[in-house]
């Protein structure tokens, strides 16, 4: 998100959920009431064949369907394949056949229906009619041969459609972008405003993307835009659009709001424009048709407020998207804070040290089958308790499932809740516990935190202790229940931990994480010392059981000076040194490993 942007973080969180209440108002009611209340009778609804056809409204429900399944609702796919059979494919012919290869000019209108319908279903022979008429109508004009002015918000509509065509005159677009772009910089230069088209920056803007622009040209009109959405006002157009006989068509001031929320090329600049979007925003909530049904919106560029179709499709595009730029300037603010970073890819799941059962079942609960789906993934499950012996690489085994989903990783531990003294670390912990709730797709590892969550239970356990645990039972039960993250809180105390905190419903696995076993140490030692298989063998037999990772890692530069000097008792070097510099942080190795068996049986919770 654009650093540039420094939002007040608490009116972002509550637009926010204003926003997600409306979204959640579209849902509830669906666009099958935008149908039924539409003008035009737009389509062959539920109700039955209407005797007015919208090929517009059709074909932007239809793409609802498509783009926004989860409004859909009571809109049956048997519907959706009639609409398209009766009323968008007969029109295709019409459409191309209307088109003036010639005068491209006086076949706008053609081209505009053509480039709605061309969006739901495919046609070659009127794809390549269209993009000829591209090429001359752009031609034209910048040889100067006609008396028009280039739609914009007409190109726009045929590049979104065709852009990725050989075909495509892309040189002549771009051309044509930055001449019309150069006239309404200049004219806001010249404080000639009533020249200035606000909806024609913002499409103009957007539809550079694929091409280069002047870095100070976009400077100067992400400006006014800004400028242009003052006071809570929104985008105008200054004039219709398209002309075509008597009939005029309008690009809504919302279409050039989904322009710049849809384009890569604005994503580092778009927080620019953030008051702007938040004016529309604004005129929304103000311009219901009705008080008691606030998800019909009157059409603006109509006299009288009436509900149409397609303009519903449109707002409720531009809400869903709105609130999508929110929660990704609140969600980057938040990694900001507490140092969210995306893990090195050399740290691998497959080379984590796991037993089979505790591999199965993060697995099953956290990871993607495959690496390709992690872009779109959502987990089964979103939280565990990691219990187990100090050096036992529980913060790597993190790190490895927030490589694997490609999310970022945000490493918090004691010092984090105790950085405004002891005094504050009430206040503090709730917090960031509370600023947690708000991120999504992020790994969160919580790191010997056990004072934090404290058993109430304990006779020792301080009054203050206990109310501290019970004040972030709340924000940890609603991590859990939105479920858009992944949180792993570790221990080597499971027993201090209140049982609140561990219970099912708040803590979905508990997954106890030991020494590596016997085969487990044979694959270490091959891959961290590159051993053969029966000298690894030899080796993994001769170390006990307590032998961590860190200590395998340790005994690397022996083996290279044991290699050099080219000495055949490898092994029994190697446990000479090992038994020197670690036997003796190994005397409690059967007490702890006795221990830890119990934990595991009592504990272990694995689905």
């Amino acid at each position: 998100m654009n650093s540039q942007l420094k939002p007040d973080v608490d009116g972002l969180i509550h637009l926010s959920r204003t926003l997600k209440d409306e979204l959640a108002e579209y849902k509830k009611v669906g666009l099958r009431e935008f149908v039924r209340s539409d003008r035009h009778g737009a389509v062959h609804t539920l109700e039955g064949p209407h005797h007015k056809q919208s090929v517009v409204n059709t074909a932007e429900l239809i793409r609802a369907t498509v783009e926004l399944p989860q409004f859909c609702s009571g809109i049956d796919e048997e519907s959706v394949v009639r609409w398209k059979q009766e009323i968008i494919l007969p029109k295709i012919p019409e459409y191309t056949d209307s088109l003036n290869l010639d005068r491209p000019e006086d076949s706008e209108f053609a081209a505009y229906r053509l480039s709605i319908v061309l969006g739901i279903v495919g046609d070659r022979r009127a794809k390549r009619k269209l993009l000829k008429w591209i090429n001359n109508y752009t031609n034209r004009w910048l040889l100067g041969r006609a008396r028009f002015d280039v739609s914009i918000f007409l190109l726009h509509l045929l590049h979104r459609v065709l852009g990725t065509a050989r075909a495509f005159p892309a040189s002549q677009v771009q051309r044509v972008v930055a001449t019309l772009l150069g006239r309404q910089v200049a004219s806001r230069a010249g404080d000639t405003e009533a020249e200035i088209n606000y909806v024609d920056i913002a499409l103009m803007i957007s539809l550079a993307e694929p091409f280069s622009i002047d870095s100070d040209m976009l400077s100067y009109g992400i400006l006014a835009l800004r400028e242009g959405a003052k006071d809570g006002r929104i985008w105008k157009n200054r004039q219709p659009l398209l002309r075509m006989n008597r009939r005029t068509v309008g690009c809504s001031t919302f279409q050039a709001c989904l322009a710049v929320l849809g384009s890569k090329h604005l994503s580092e600049r778009v927080g620019d424009l953030f008051p702007a979007l938040a004016s529309h925003h604004r005129w929304l909530r103000e311009h219901r048709v009705d008080l008691d049904t606030p998800w019909r919106v009157a059409d603006l560029h109509l006299r009288k407020p009436v509900r149409e179709t397609w303009f519903n499709c449109l707002t409720l595009k531009f809400t869903r998207q709105f609130h999508s730029l929110i929660r990704g300037t609140i969600r980057s603010h938040f990694l900001r804070v507490y140092r969210g970073a995306v893990v090195s890819p050399s740290v691998l799941w497959e080379d984590v040290v796991l037993g089979k059962r505790e591999r199965r079942a993060i697995e099953k609960a956290f990871l993607p089958r495959r690496s390709s789906e992690a872009q779109r993934y959502v987990p089964r499950l979103c939280t565990a308790l990691l219990f187990g012996p100090p050096g036992t690489a529980k913060t790597t085994l993190v790190k490895a499932v927030a490589e694997r989903v490609g999310w970022p990783l945000i490493e918090l531990g004691m010092f984090d809740f105790v950085s405004s003294g002891i005094d504050g670390i009430f206040e503090n912990a709730v917090r960031i516990l509370d600023d947690l709730t708000h991120l999504r797709k992020v790994v969160i590892l919580l790191d010997e935190v056990e004072e934090v969550f404290a058993a109430r239970e304990k006779k020792q356990t301080e009054v203050f202790q206990k109310f501290l645990t019970a004040a972030l039972l709340p924000p940890l039960q609603k991590l859990h229940d939105k479920g858009e993250v992944i949180l792993f809180i570790a221990t080597n105390h499971i027993t201090r931990f209140d049982d609140a905190v561990r219970r099912a419903g708040r803590i979905d696995l508990v997954i106890p994480v030991g020494w590596p076993d016997e085969d487990q140490r044979v694959a270490l030692i091959r891959r961290i010392l590159s051993l053969n298989e029966t000298t690894s063998r030899q080796l993994a037999k001769g170390l006990p059981f307590g032998t961590l990772i860190a200590e395998i890692v340790g005994l690397g530069k022996f083996i290279s000076r044991q290699r050099a000097s080219k000495d055949g008792r490898i092994v029994e070097v190697i446990l000479k040194r090992w038994k020197k510099e670690f036997s003796a942080l190994h005397e409690g190795d059967e007490k702890a490993l006795a221990k830890f068996k119990r934990e595991k049986r009592k504990y272990g919770r694995f689905s």
